[in-house]
């Protein structure tokens, strides 16, 4: 098989996590992340990650459904101080606090879920029918998670019934530009088993096309190339189909075990970049994701001194892409085949001594993936030619101890340290790399200051390794390989309070970052044209602040946000020889959305989102950097739900528009984001 990886879940049904129908009838909310504790059985338990010394942000089930996401990148809105971006690939990719999209870590079901051959994952191909509740990991993250955390780590939960009873949901949607999505869910708990089966299909013709009249940076020429049609994006087309099933079964009074298995098929376009003539032009017909996870967890010893968590996986991914001679996608000239088997496993140990003062965690992570990959030449009669296949492999261990201890009853710290290694055994036809190797540590205190009031600080240092793309990867020849490409490393600091209030919630963190031998990329002329290349910078450092945010007033007007400043900039040589500051390409200045919604007592619920976007620079085709300007979007919502109390049913109803004045949004050179999007459905859960 050629498929790969767990990846996330199914149905959309939004009233799915509101109301359940039990045996008895009675209702149970579901919006918690507290109603299925596998997906985060890796780090830490609830408790443990709600009084963390970092960053730990939950978004709940209500945020998701009312963000009407079909996809995992659709979440960047109510994730803060976080943004997805789609490259020139056709990947959403997942940023927070300007972190390299290569140093965040995405976990399901215990999981991680980034294809391990370029250490990342297309959010637009994750459906989100089934997922309850994310949970991020911001700053100085657990060194219990393993390598490449630098960013942090994200962690999607599943749906679970917390009670015996059985809830079926189904959900319809459709909008512009031929999007439609038809979804069904259905799970159990059964006392000492519960389980969860879905399946998701979606197609989208293509995505909207805005403005273009503002299409202008620093006096370039319009980013129109390649664009034959003014309202809808060239080669956006999608289609996705996914299924997903999972089983957990309680052992005994603190032990369970899951089994799950999740399967994606896809295939897309990729938009071509619009400010130069002869951009990348591919297609992927085929992108398929099949994984089987095994986890589970147990707390045994007197008053449950131990516990154990852990998770085995094994996934298997495929896909190709195909590369055209122009914009109109009729005749190819190479196609390539990538396969990659990946196995994984993830096993935390916990002890706690006397009272619970002091506790010790320990973990083991393990991953080894192979990736073949054929790059054929297709003749003029459109005739693939396989090429040979070319083998790389990569072995990653890490392992990490963390230690918990109560200074005083309102004064927590916590210490880690871990040792992170990478090799690679096969290179395919280049020269092999030597092992990396590297350490990582965290210190943090906590004070709970009141019983409303926390503060916390937290310092540490965490290393990402370059992936097999990176070392080795030449993209259908648009890439030159680095033999000398080095690991990145960084210093992380924090300092962050929250707070409860009446009606609300707040917290403020200021954060730094100093990364040495930032890994980026330029461009080289070559006899066979214009080619990049990665390579090391000196370094790079972030800082800035967040503030999040959400109070109810009126009893019935929500509002809720989050706004993040970040300063970013590059350490680089001058032509004199001292060292300088520049920009990193595409980081903003800063991100947020602000949000009001007001529930009428009879069911309708209309909401307003302002999405923010600070200016941010890139790279053009002369190594010279550009600015590509702020944005501001408006979105609306309204919604109205019925609720049958005699039957256990809800049904909802939503009409959602986002970017209301087809705002242009260029987040990266001649790649706009979206323009005015039209989206309405209907669900029901029973």
């Amino acid at each position: 098989m050629r498929f790969l990886a767990t990846m996330l879940l199914g149905v959309c049904g939004s009233v799915s996590l509101l109301v359940a129908q039990q045996r008895d009838t009675t209702k149970a909310p579901l919006d918690t992340l507290k109603t299925y504790r596998l997906g985060e059985i890796v780090v830490r338990g609830e408790q443990e990650a709600t009084a963390s010394t970092s960053t730990v942000q939950r978004i709940s089930a209500a945020k998701i459904l009312a963000s009407d996401a079909p996809t995992a990148d659709r979440l960047a809105l109510i994730m803060p101080a976080t943004r997805v971006q789609s490259n020139s690939r056709g990947e959403a990719i997942l940023y927070m606090r300007n972190a390299g999209e290569r140093q965040t870590a995405i976990f399901l079901d215990g999981a991680l879920i980034n294809i391990p051959w370029d250490n990342r994952l297309d959010l637009s191909l994750i459906p989100m029918n089934s997922i309850g509740g994310v949970t991020l990991s911001q700053g100085v993250a657990s060194v219990l998670y393993g390598s490449n955390v630098l960013g942090g780590a994200v962690e999607f939960v599943s749906q679970e019934l917390p009670t015996p009873g059985y809830l079926t949901d189904i959900g319809v949607a459709g909008g512009n530009d031929g999007y439609y999505s038809i979804q069904a869910m259905h799970t159990g708990n059964l006392g000492t088993f519960n389980y969860i089966a879905s399946a998701n299909l979606m197609r989208r013709d293509a995505l909207s096309f805005p403005d273009s009249s503002v299409f202008q940076a620093d006096g370039e020429t319009p980013f129109l190339h390649n664009q034959f049609n003014a309202d809808q994006r060239t080669n956006t087309d999608s289609r996705i189909f996914n299924a997903y099933a999972r089983g957990e079964l309680k052992l005994a009074e603190q032990a369970s075990l899951g089994l799950s298995t999740s399967f994606i098929d896809a295939s897309k376009g990729v938009a071509p970049e619009g400010h130069v003539p002869d951009a990348r032009f591919w297609r992927y017909p085929k992108w398929r994701n099949l994984s089987v996870v095994l986890n589970g967890d147990a707390q045994f010893g007197s008053d449950s001194q131990w516990d154990l968590r852990g998770a085995v996986w094994a996934t298997s991914f495929g896909q190709t892409i195909d590369q055209f001679d122009d914009a109109t996608y009729t005749s190819r000239n190479t196609s390539q085949e990538d396969e990659d088997m990946t196995l994984g496993s993830r096993v935390v140990v916990g002890h706690t001594i006397g009272d619970g003062d002091v506790t010790i965690t320990a973990a083991l992570n393990a991953l080894q993936s192979a990736h073949d990959q054929r790059d054929n030449e297709v003749d003029s009669t459109g005739t693939v030619i396989p090429a040979p296949t070319a083998q790389y492999k990569q072995q990653n261990i890490s392992t990490g101890v963390e230690a918990t201890v109560k200074l005083m009853p309102t004064l927590q710290a916590v210490a880690g340290i871990g040792y992170d290694m990478m090799s690679t055994p096969l290179a395919g036809d280049k020269p092999e790399r030597d092992p990396f190797t590297d350490w990582s540590g965290t210190l943090g205190l906590r004070w709970q200051a009141s019983d409303a009031v926390a503060a916390r600080v937290s310092a540490g240092r965490r290393t990402r390794f370059p992936t097999m793309r990176e070392l080795f990867g030449e993209a259908l020849r648009r890439f030159l390989v680095n033999p000398d490409l080095k690991p990145e490393d960084a210093v992380l600091l924090e300092l962050g309070a929250e707070g409860k209030m009446e009606g609300g919630q707040w917290s403020l963190t200021a954060f730094a970052s100093d990364v040495s031998n930032t890994i980026d990329q330029r461009n080289i002329d070559t006899l066979g044209g214009r080619k990049r290349q990665r390579i090391n910078l000196l370094g790079s450092t972030t800082y800035g602040a967040e503030l999040t945010g959400g109070v109810h007033l009126l009893e019935r007007l929500n509002l809720d946000g989050h706004f993040t400043y970040m300063h970013t900039r590059a350490r680089v040589a001058s032509s004199t020889g001292a060292d300088s500051t520049s920009y990193i390409s595409e980081k903003p200045e800063y991100v947020g959305t602000i949000a009001a919604s007001y529930n009428f007592p009879f069911g309708l619920t209309p909401a307003v989102e302002l999405q923010l976007t600070g200016q941010s620079f890139t790279l053009n085709d002369d190594n010279r950097f550009i600015a590509l300007g702020a944005s501001g979007l408006v979105n609306a919502r309204i919604s109205w739900q019925s609720t049958i109390p005699s039957l256990g049913s809800v049904t909802t109803l939503f009409v959602r528009v986002n970017n209301i004045a087809n705002t242009a949004v260029l987040p990266q050179l001649g790649l706009p984001a979206a323009g005015r999007e039209f989206q309405a459905g209907l669900r029901a859960s029973f």
